[in-house]
């Protein structure tokens, strides 16, 4: 960024990227809370934490190894890409807590 050509094109990147940085920091716990409730929200935080800090730190080795075996990095960013559509797909399986309740009629969550 220090020898950015164009101060415009600096400066949208900046914009852009300085905005769209931490969305997922804060869309995670809010999405958590909505769709599964407080009750359990220090838990399940815990939880998607510890997934995102395995996934960070092995992230790079699994890349690194797929690269050794093939020589490329075109299967790593497929398995990637394929996590990431597996895990859009669950997120956007999720419901509300208050359609489940009302779905299943509360039993289930009031034994909880």
């Amino acid at each position: 960024m220090l020898s950015a050509g164009r101060i415009a094109v600096l400066a949208s990147f900046v914009i852009v990227y300085g905005l769209t940085f931490a969305t997922p920091f804060v869309l995670l716990p809010l999405v958590t809370a909505e769709s599964l409730g407080l009750r359990r929200f220090g838990t399940l935080s815990g939880l998607t934490g510890l997934a995102q800090t395995t996934g960070a730190a092995l992230g790079p080795l699994v890349a690194g190894r797929i690269f050794d075996l093939t020589g490329s990095y075109t299967t790593a960013l497929e398995l990637f890409i394929a996590m990431q559509m597996l895990g859009a797909v669950a997120a956007f399986a999720c419901l509300p807590l208050s359609v489940e309740r009302s779905r299943v009629g509360g039993a289930v969550f009031r034994a909880a």
